[in-house]
């Protein structure tokens, strides 16, 4: 399975999507929003959109997909019954 997300510029907030259309719709009214705050350039872009993958829908899969979401919003979950710590 594929998610993906964008990151703010100072890596504070984090939007996460199931599809890639539903990313670029959130980054297409963004910008507009952006518009009215007189921005020069569009705030996101298609490049800005990153790929989180989740190879199988198992426990050790999952547990493995909230450690990358933990370490996308700024914080760690460890699961020491997948990492090596040695």
């Amino acid at each position: 399975m594929k998610f993906y997300y964008i990151e703010d510029v100072d890596h504070f907030n984090c939007q996460v999507f199931s599809t890639k259309k539903a990313a670029l719709d959130w980054i297409k009214s963004s910008n507009n929003r952006s518009r009215e705050y007189d921005y020069d350039e569009p705030l996101f872009t298609e490049e800005d959109i990153q790929v989180m993958y989740v190879p199988h829908l198992t426990k050790k899969s999952l547990l493995s997909a909230f450690i990358d979401i933990s370490m996308i919003v700024g914080s760690k979950i460890y699961a020491p019954e997948i990492e090596d710590y040695n």
